[in-house]
């Protein structure tokens, strides 16, 4: 067997090709021959290929036989395992050529060709008519996009709007499924309307919200969700929870099949009781999680803390895997704390829940021990805790704790279990006495360091030298 240029490409001349210059040699429609055994005999390339033969390439010589790879059967050379892979061959317009360039993409991918090799690889499975019509393109992608064009014509772009009513949540298990659908059909409206990238985001963004089940939005606007990716993320976490605590197939099929029961233009009030029965075991199980977090919280260990303007003492959680200490915005207000600006303003901390909350300042406290006053900087956010002492305070000030007697050590001083912790609220005037006493402290240690002299200075010896005889 020869090429047009005459070269032999006997496989007993020459070294057999691997599998990725098999499929480039019928691309570019370079004769193959057709003896099958002879790829299968040896065993460092176990593949072979059935080999279809096809009209030449419009405007390429007569020399230039095209061959369509119509199956690949892959041996694995460690098991007995044999894959046998159907390549997609475009005959028609009538195909669904989004499932024909996902079923071509992943045969490229696995071939590993280049862009030039892609592009006529891709043209030898298609067929002479389509070809023709389509014409010349530059690379891979925008031959499909040719070929998108010639298909979904105007005509198509009502069709694809009815599916996008008939498309809702309650029609599919999950979320991502529901996405998915509406991603296939929006591509397809986006080629037929000839839609802009920005557009069709919008586009699918419109109707995800539009399709979503009535409990889903309330849910969502209840969280003033109305980015497409927040709320995908939220309903996925529900759905997390919901195949945690139940038993998840056994969960979605029964959810299936009540979504399959129910039509489309259904109110909320005449949902299936199927569904109604799904949305009492959810309940139930969100329930039963929230209590165990609850359980599990209250296990912590806590330190009591009087605030002194007012007598009113809160439990402290003592958490070493928080990075920083908080303190409740709400308990910040009622205390009439001042709380400043910070520059970790804006940035988002997950609680133990799994909820996203955003830091909104920062305030400082005195901790009273003893005589020491300490003066101790918490970050304000919206939370469940009124006060959680995080890493920065257990290392700075050396707060640890005897778990079997409950007894926290903080700078030295013990503090038993049911002993508060007095603290109270910075004042201005209490900084500015801790400035002074800094700066008299200062002093002290560089008069100190100057003054070596062992004896007392009364016991020095002084003498005075006058350089005149009158006295001023």
């Amino acid at each position: 067997a020869t090429d047009y240029r005459g070269k032999n490409l006997s496989m007993t001349n020459n070294k057999v090709p691997n599998l990725k210059s098999v499929f480039v040699r019928h691309a570019l429609g370079m004769q193959i021959p057709y003896e099958q055994g002879i790829l299968n005999s040896v065993r460092k390339n176990p593949a072979r290929t059935e080999l279809m033969e096809l009209e030449p390439i419009v405007g390429v010589t007569e020399e230039y036989r095209v061959f369509v790879t119509a199956e690949v059967l892959y041996e694995l050379p460690e098991s007995k395992l044999k894959l046998k892979k159907r390549v997609p061959i475009l005959n028609n317009l009538t195909q669904d050529i989004f499932t024909y360039k996902k079923e071509m993409d992943t045969v490229i991918s696995e071939l590993k060709l280049s862009g030039k090799e892609q592009l006529e690889f891709l043209k030898a499975h298609i067929h002479e008519d389509i070809r023709v019509k389509v014409k010349e393109a530059e690379t891979y992608e925008k031959y499909f996009e040719k070929i998108f064009r010639r298909k979904y014509k105007s005509k198509f772009s009502e069709k694809y709007e009815n599916l996008l009513l008939r498309t809702k949540q309650s029609n599919h298990v999950t979320i991502k499924e529901y996405k998915d659908q509406l991603d296939n059909i929006t591509k397809r409206i986006s080629i037929t309307d000839k839609l802009s990238k920005v557009e069709g985001k919008q586009l699918i963004k419109k109707w995800f919200f539009k399709g979503l089940h009535m409990e889903t939005k309330l849910m969502l606007a209840k969280e003033g969700i109305k980015s497409m990716k927040k709320a995908i993320q939220i309903i996925q976490s529900v759905e997390l929870i919901l195949s945690n605590a139940g038993q998840g197939k056994k969960f979605n099929q029964v959810i299936h099949k009540s979504f399959k029961n129910m039509k489309i233009n259904d109110s909320l009030e005449n949902t299936s009781q199927n569904f109604k029965n799904e949305k009492k075991i959810f309940n139930e199980k969100k329930i039963l999680i929230e209590k165990k977090i609850n359980s599990i919280q209250q296990s912590l260990p806590r330190l009591r803390i009087q605030y002194q303007e007012t007598g009113e003492v809160i439990q402290a959680l003592y958490d070493t895997g928080a990075t920083d200490s908080f303190i409740n915005k709400e308990l910040a207000e009622r205390w009439d704390l001042k709380i400043n600006e910070t520059r970790e303003k804006g940035l988002n901390v997950i609680l133990t829940d799994g909820s996203d909350v955003a830091i909104e300042g920062e305030t400082e406290i005195i901790i009273c021990i003893d005589e020491k006053e300490i003066p101790v900087k918490l970050l304000v956010m919206k939370m469940k805790e009124p006060i959680i002492i995080g890493y920065d305070l257990i290392t700075t000030h050396k707060i640890t704790i005897n778990h079997e007697t409950n007894e926290f050590n903080i700078l030295g001083k013990v503090v038993v279990n049911g002993q508060n912790v007095v603290i109270k609220k910075r004042s201005d005037l209490y900084i500015k006495t801790l400035n002074i006493k800094e700066k008299i402290k200062e002093r002290i240690d560089k008069y100190k360091g100057k003054v070596d002299i062992k004896k007392p200075i009364k016991d020095a010896c002084f003498g005075i030298d006058l350089t005149t005889d009158k006295i001023p």
